[in-house]
């Protein structure tokens, strides 16, 4: 019992001790916390997951078709709530989206567009488990996107969201 218990402490010094030795090739880091904007940089949530984005999509996008009559019989507009979307036809719907973080003592607001283009149709993924099981996956997810940094210098940007931002 006591060499299970000793095997496991080494175990853990050992690992420890790799990501001392990692970190300490590490010159400088930082942690970034990304937020879903709208495209004038005006914050509309943390939760930059794949599926939270669609969903607030498909949110604003059914929000966005309603409108009311005013007294005077026009079509009212609320301009208060913040427009997930760029101005401009081409990047409505799910195609295009907004993130803003903070990093290296600057602020980055990216202009994303949907990368349809990145996966071929016949694209799939193969998994092997533990047991050596092969699982095959040809399940596509519109969840890469490209763009730039829209704060000037017009910064090239890709990003993977399909398993988190």
């Amino acid at each position: 019992m006591n060499t299970v218990t000793e095997d496991a402490r080494s175990s853990d010094a050992g690992e420890s001790q790799h990501i001392d030795n990692l970190l300490s090739q590490l010159h400088h880091f930082e942690t970034a916390i990304p937020q879903l904007v709208d495209h004038s940089g005006q914050f509309l949530s943390y939760h930059v997951s794949h599926s939270s984005v669609l969903h607030r999509m498909s949110v604003e996008t059914t929000r966005s078709r309603r409108s009311a009559k005013g007294p005077s019989n026009k079509t009212l507009k609320n301009s208060s709530k913040p427009s997930l979307y760029q101005e401009g036809d081409e990047q409505k719907g799910r195609s295009s989206v907004f993130y803003k973080l903070s990093a290296y003592g600057r602020e980055f607001h990216l202009n994303l567009t949907l990368n349809r283009h990145l996966l071929t149709k016949g694209f799939a993924v193969e998994y092997i488990g533990s047991n050596q099981r092969r699982r095959s996956s040809d399940e596509l997810w519109d969840c890469h996107y490209t763009g730039v940094s829209v704060n000037g210098d017009a910064s090239d940007a890709a990003i993977s969201n399909c398993n988190g931002l």
